[in-house]
């Protein structure tokens, strides 16, 4: 039983590196009149561009951690971790020793919320502070 799964996954990946050797050697089509380009935005075009601006990528003096921090702050001083990776590009590994650092440092607050953290701009805190009064 073993060696019948074994070797059907062993079919199923030889025939997927067949058929991806054979459509890499094939020759491009020529674009048509009709034709759009084939190259696909990684990222959906709209009101994050702004944000995406405001992040920096244009500008190789700043730091990450100062381009983490300008990203914070075109968002309202507060955002999920993982939208922090998707606006970066960067990987989930870089982003988390980078807040790690920079929440030791006190720049930004790291809050778990279930499975996903949010990060506030600032030290502890301004997370709390309320207009509500003081906590009991």
């Amino acid at each position: 039983m073993i060696a019948l799964v074994v070797g059907l996954l062993g079919g199923m990946l030889a025939g997927m590196a067949l058929t991806r050797a054979r459509i890499s050697d094939e020759p491009p089509e020529p674009p048509t009149r009709h034709s759009r380009p084939s190259r696909v935005p990684t990222r959906p075009i709209g009101p994050a561009d702004s944000a995406e601006r405001a992040f920096g990528d244009d500008d190789p003096a700043l730091t990450d951690e100062e381009r983490i921090v300008r990203l914070l702050a075109s968002n309202g001083g507060r955002m999920k971790q993982s939208q922090i990776v998707d606006r970066t590009d960067w990987s989930k590994a870089k982003v988390s020793r980078l807040l790690s650092s920079m929440e030791d440092g006190e720049e930004i607050t790291k809050l778990t919320v279930g499975r996903e953290n949010i990060i506030f701009l600032g030290s502890m805190d301004g997370v709390y502070a309320s207009d509500d009064g003081p906590r009991d």
